[in-house]
């Protein structure tokens, strides 16, 4: 299962710049192979070497923060970028890395703060610019987001990727310069793939804007398929995984488990399909004085790959469970509720909204048997329509088919099932369509199963200036709306493959 990695990289990579000798050369190259490779502790360690004989070297610096970050030493990361900065602060390069890093721990006025330095070095970078805007749009700053993402098509107006971002931030209500100019550059014959990909859902957009579906849908079917064509998935990987997950947590071993992880109920988990109103979940609760919203964490992943154990038999997750003693159930819940509380060390509570947690509703009752967990629910053809208009950053790979999406949503539904039937009580579903229609009672619902006092400011959710980095993070600046409800009926006719799915699933 290929689950979303909040991943350091989305810059430039640091490499040449700095005069060496030969073979302080050769290991840098070393390290950014390593790097670009994947292989984290190898480029750290390269790194390491370089810095050994030039403690200040700015490139090696930015590797080895970089590769840090990758392997979960946030606060190694951020001191090894800051002695990069330090060392060359006329690099733009060690300003941007420091700005990834920051985004990706969910620090963006920081982040900000970065690119802005490195943009007073080199104003015509257009990724730096990218990279700036989508902090501004996470920050509610949709005015400057604009100007920036303006900025970098200025600098290269083939840059497909910010007229995306461009068209997200407003509703169209007639075709613009921008739209002309994006179809200008669809038709050129020159143009790649990933350009073309990032056009056409940009395009669907729009015209989903304008009411023309058929025309929305041909944009939106062409993205897809680029996308899709681009990575390798195969979703009865998934549905292989999903039935290993179900016959290994059984009543019985959650029977013989239950009460010996970490009792801290810090930890409050919203999951759900992707696009089923979990954003706007989390919103209200980040809204609750008690409550910091802490979006889409790594943690939970970490725990998982770090299933394998030396008494586990060399079994990995989630076959290893069962291997895995008391104590080491206890620690692996707190080493979950140590790695969030970096983010927010003095909130009593801390949403945890990735969304893909679904899959792992068991593990969290057996290392965090008092964390809350709530699932998000919507209508299916809703929820896959609402992700086949996406372009998610990650590994969300079933969004790009609408067969994938309709096979995935059945396979949620199962573990979601699975999971009501041996843990009775144990998650809270929320029905997006019923929040939406009555949200003071739905809203007081979610704040009673997690155990929080009433607050008005919860009602009142889209004023909580926090910063936002989800697909919907425009929408949850709104009161909130219904117009969201049976979006995918327009585009009936050309959904034919995912509702035949879905609706043998209700049958």
């Amino acid at each position: 299962m290929k689950r979303r990695k909040r991943k350091a990289s989305g810059g430039r990579t640091p490499g040449a710049g700095h005069r060496d000798t030969p073979s302080l050369q050769n290991l840098m190259g070393h390290a950014v192979a390593a790097f670009q490779a994947g292989r984290f502790r190898e480029a750290m360690k390269l790194s390491g070497k370089i810095t050994e004989v030039e403690p200040n070297h700015p490139e090696a610096l930015q590797i080895g923060g970089l590769a840090a970050f990758e392997l979960g030493e946030a606060e190694q990361a951020i001191g090894m970028l800051q002695a990069a900065v330090n060392a060359k602060p006329d690099s733009a390069d060690a300003h941007v890395c420091m700005g990834i890093v920051l985004k990706a721990m969910g620090r963006p006025s920081e982040a900000e703060e970065a690119y802005r330095a490195a943009l007073a070095i080199d104003p015509a970078d257009a990724t730096t610019n990218l990279n700036l805007g989508n902090v501004l749009k996470a920050l509610g700053k949709l005015e400057e987001s604009e100007a920036a993402y303006r900025r970098a098509i200025s600098a290269q107006p083939t840059m497909a990727d910010a007229y995306q971002y461009l068209a997200s931030l407003k509703t169209y209500e007639s075709v613009d310069d921008d739209v002309q100019a994006m179809e200008n550059q669809l038709s050129d014959p020159s143009l790649g793939d990933e350009q073309g990909m990032h056009l056409n859902f940009a395009l669907a957009k729009i015209y989903d804007d304008l009411g023309e579906c058929d025309r929305a849908f041909a944009h939106m079917s062409e993205a897809n398929r680029l996308k899709r064509n681009s990575i390798d998935y195969d979703i009865a990987k998934d549905e292989e995984r999903a039935d290993r997950i179900k016959a290994v947590f059984d009543p019985a071993l959650l029977a013989a488990r239950d009460g010996q992880g970490c009792p801290s109920d810090i930890p409050i988990f919203i999951v759900g399909m992707p696009r089923s109103g979990t954003t706007l979940v989390e919103q209200i609760l980040a809204s609750h004085s008690e409550v910091f919203g802490g979006g889409e964490l790594n943690e939970l992943d970490r725990v998982v790959e770090g299933m394998r154990e030396p008494g586990a038999g060399g079994l990995e997750f989630p076959e290893a469970v069962p291997k895995t003693d008391s104590d080491s159930l206890s620690r692996l819940g707190r080493s979950y509720v140590d790695a969030v509380r970096t983010g927010a060390p003095e909130s009593p509570r801390i949403t945890d909204k990735t969304t893909l947690n679904f899959w792992h509703v068991g593990l969290i009752r057996l290392i965090l048997p008092g964390a809350k967990i709530i699932n998000c629910v919507r209508d299916p053809l809703d929820t896959c329509f609402s992700c086949y208009q996406q372009l998610f950053v990650g590994s969300l790979d079933f969004t790009y088919s609408l067969v994938d999406l309709g096979r995935y949503q059945r396979l949620y539904e199962g573990l979601m099932d699975h999971w009501h039937r041996v843990l009775p009580g144990a998650v809270l579903d929320v029905h997006y369509e019923r929040l939406v229609a009555d949200q003071k009672p739905e809203t007081r619902r979610i704040l009673d199963f997690c155990g929080l006092e009433w607050e008005d400011g919860c009602l009142s959710f889209h004023e909580t200036p926090r910063p936002v980095f989800t697909l919907s993070s425009t929408d949850v600046r709104r009161p909130i709306y219904s117009s969201a409800i049976d979006r995918w009926k327009p585009y009936r006719t050309h959904l034919e493959p995912l509702t035949k799915i879905i609706k043998a699933g209700v049958d």
